[in-house]
């Protein structure tokens, strides 16, 4: 119960959010522990005043029993886990892994093609491999005309496919 309150968005925290996501499971486990101790502590009240002697003594033993095993329960609840992803190293068998909703499973074979550091930037919300810059040569018409016109005037496949009227680079029919 603690924990499910601790459990949107992991993958997305900092360490600063990690770390104060971790105190504050922490506080309202402290606060769910103090909680179960005070209601087992009125239930074995109540069991030694509604109850008649010597009945009483038992049902209140019961009560107290009872808030024990749910102090246990909370204090052996583990806080969440903040999984950045990875790899999933070698092993003699399979191994088991929870995916979140949203998660995705890389093949060997895709692994073998991204790497390990493709991985890892992907993990970081980054593209994997080497960035590729685009260049655009934009001609404006103080530029573009005078290269058609120096094209021109030297014979060369433009010249040439414009007195034989057709387009270059296609061959004639």
């Amino acid at each position: 119960m603690v924990a499910a309150l601790f459990m949107q968005s992991r993958d997305d925290m900092t360490a600063k959010q990690k770390q104060a996501a971790l105190v504050a499971f922490r506080v309202t486990q402290a606060a769910a522990i103090a909680e179960a101790a005070i209601n087992a502590t009125l239930a074995a009240s109540n069991a030694l005043a509604s109850v008649p002697f010597p009945a009483n003594i038992p049902a209140a033993v019961a009560m107290g029993i009872a808030g024990a095993a749910q102090v246990a329960t909370i204090a052996a609840q583990q806080p969440p886990e903040f999984p950045t992803g990875g790899i999933v190293r070698p092993s003699p068998d399979h191994q088991l892994i929870a995916a979140q909703p949203g998660e995705g499973v890389v093949s060997r074979r895709g692994m073998q093609a991204l790497g390990e550091e493709g991985l890892h930037a992907l993990n970081r919300g980054e593209q994997p491999g080497p960035q590729v810059q685009v260049i655009q040569m934009v001609y404006k018409h103080r530029v573009f005309q005078p290269f058609i016109a120096d094209h021109l005037r030297r014979p060369g496949p433009l010249r040439d496919a414009l007195n034989r009227g057709r387009t270059p680079g296609r061959s004639p029919r």
